[in-house]
């Protein structure tokens, strides 16, 4: 008799335990699924009311910046050293008048070294900041390059607000074709757009000295939706390559830079490039600059 009292009590005990751990179980289920709906809901409220959410920000930390890499690449080869040295680095370098420790932001990063506006700034001045490009095959070389930045494969935002966009990727990058590259046929694809603020807001940086925004970044719409008051930025360079289309491109990036009253437009490189600077940082416009246009 005693022995199957012990043996309901070791059953009733089992059940309980076994209930006990399902009960659980859902808990900690409903958190995770809590936690996901809270990003969701998050990044969906800000697709539809363009609101400022913390969420969103910490959604961008999370799931999409990469950290600047703690093992660091050398970035004194011969081959490298000449290709820092180009044209608009150079006009920048000397408009902020060698300025070191410095932070940049690169939209339309590509792979990080051929062509690039900012690894000089990295190497030669000590600076940091953030490597923004859309194209996910370009993203992964740049990923391989162990630059001093945060990385983030995804576009600026043509609003106020983050969600997926259309994008066409290249066909050729430095002179090369990248469709052998790609092994796969180059459709358009569809990628990841955040407000630039937001992505800004995901980093520690207070105050931005240089922004570089290529031209397939270079949307008026997208540059319209920067709060410039929120992250001042000291020196844009705008690409926009000048011909008769983009004419009119060029006046409303100027119209729309000089109606914030925080800036003054420079002048152009080459017919391709508009730089800005803030009315409140000191400079040094470059006399005699070949290519430069006032």
């Amino acid at each position: 008799m005693k022995a199957n009292y012990k043996i309901v009590f070791m059953l009733f005990t089992c059940i309980f335990l076994l209930i006990f751990f399902i009960a659980d179980q859902r808990t900690t289920l409903k958190q995770r699924n809590r936690q996901n709906l809270k990003w969701s809901s998050d990044i969906i409220y800000d697709l539809e009311n363009g609101r400022s959410t913390k969420g969103l920000v910490d959604y961008i930390r999370e799931r999409y910046l990469q950290a600047p890499p703690t093992k660091r690449i050398g970035l004194h080869h011969t081959k490298i050293i000449n290709i820092i040295r180009n044209q608009q680095s150079t006009f920048v370098d000397l408009l902020l008048k060698g300025k070191k420790n410095g932070i940049f932001i690169e939209c339309g990063a590509a792979d990080g070294l051929v062509s690039s506006k900012t690894i000089f700034f990295e190497r030669e001045r000590h600076w940091t900041g953030i490597l923004m490009e859309v194209d996910p095959f370009l993203f992964k070389l740049l990923n391989k390059r162990n630059r001093n930045a945060y990385l983030i494969n995804a576009a600026i935002s043509l609003s106020n607000k983050s969600g997926p966009v259309i994008y066409e990727p290249r066909s050729t990058f430095a002179g090369m074709s990248l469709k052998d590259s790609r092994k796969q046929k180059r459709d358009i694809i569809e990628v990841q757009s955040f407000p630039f603020n937001k992505i800004v807001q995901a980093t520690p940086f207070q105050r931005v000295n240089f922004l570089s925004i290529e031209q397939e970044q270079a949307n008026v719409k997208a540059l319209r939706s920067i709060d410039y008051t929120l992250v001042p930025i000291d020196v844009i360079l705008v690409e926009y390559n000048y011909n008769r289309q983009t004419e009119r491109k060029l006046d409303d990036i100027k119209k729309l830079l000089l109606d914030t009253h925080l800036y003054k437009f420079i002048g152009t490189l080459n017919k391709k490039e508009a730089i800005f600077a803030r009315k409140d940082i000191i400079y040094k416009i470059p006399s005699g600059f070949r290519g430069f246009s006032a």
